[in-house]
């Protein structure tokens, strides 16, 4: 009992510090606009929430995820980590698409680049 303890700590450190997060898939763009975690998701109202920025979505949004479906705002979830790029810059830009991160991605790339 006391291995499967050590193992299951062993296993969060590494998630926790991003060590486990893989590198991206081949069909995902090399950098995104912004990207962040999922706070928030408002669908009849089509806005999110990411790393406390409110954002609208596009009504054609496309959501990817790394096994290359391609789906709409219902696959989010709270807590999930996105990248996503806007129709225009800065904060007035609609969402238009987004690409769900492996868990950890994020922390991983800290020490690379901040978003």
């Amino acid at each position: 009992m006391r291995i499967f303890q050590v193992l299951f700590f062993v296993k969060l450190v590494l998630l926790a510090t991003g060590a486990l997060a893989g590198p991206l898939p081949t069909f995902y763009p090399d950098d995104f606009q912004y990207a962040g975690s999922v706070d928030r998701i408002d669908i009849r109202n089509r806005t999110i929430v990411v790393s406390d920025m409110s954002r609208q979505v596009a009504d054609y949004v496309q959501v990817h995820d790394s096994s290359g479906d391609t789906s709409g705002m219902r696959r989010l979830r709270k807590g999930m980590e996105i990248g996503y790029i806007t129709q225009s810059a800065g904060a007035g830009g609609a969402v238009v698409e987004i690409w769900v991160l492996p868990d950890g991605y994020l922390a991983s790339q800290r020490n690379k680049r901040r978003y």
